[in-house]
């Protein structure tokens, strides 16, 4: 499963790393979003168009970031401008950080690292947002705990082979 997957519906390819449930196939998504799960490990990647963040590259990276984690304790680790020249794109930036989270409303929280690609449309009015979830610890008495294991995990080497593949085909997308 090396190949490119297409996405919203055709319009944006991509790498997905194999092994993967589309998540819209078990619940409802967001028009916006397409959700991809390791059957085993906890782990996501979740592509998401949202508006045009009119701040400068970096600050937008971390307005993106803190409303992605809701932590007022998650850290950003790095910042850097990624020098991939996709087409019509003003910059693409990579973000990593930790945060906590969890799932469902429940109490027990798991620290995650968060890996996130920002793609700047401005002439679009459209920032891309490609994340990758991947738990660090987590908490035993999180739901996430049962069936959990590290067998065959996603690597940050195959999310950026996600990043440097992402590619529209088709601008029509964003109206």
């Amino acid at each position: 499963m090396n190949e490119m997957h297409k996405l919203y519906g055709g319009s944006i390819y991509a790498y997905i790393p194999a092994n993967f449930v589309d998540i819209s196939k078990l619940r409802q998504v967001p028009d916006s979003q397409e959700v991809f799960a390791h059957p085993a490990t906890d782990q996501s990647i979740i592509f998401d168009i949202l508006e045009y963040l009119d701040e400068p590259d970096e600050q937008a990276c971390r307005s993106h970031f803190d409303e992605i984690v809701n932590d007022s304790e998650a850290k950003i680790k790095k910042i850097e401008k990624f020098d991939l020249s996709p087409i019509n794109c003003e910059s693409v930036y990579y973000l990593n950080g930790e945060h906590y989270m969890s799932k469902y409303k429940e109490t027990a929280k798991n620290l995650v690292e968060l890996h996130m690609a920002i793609f700047r449309y401005k002439d679009l009015k459209t920032d891309i947002l490609i994340t990758f979830n991947d738990p660090l610890f987590i908490n035993p008495e999180s739901s996430s705990a049962q069936g959990s294991n590290s067998e065959n995990k996603w690597t940050a080497e195959q999310f950026f082979k996600t990043i440097k593949t992402f590619y529209v085909a088709d601008f029509n997308l964003f109206g």
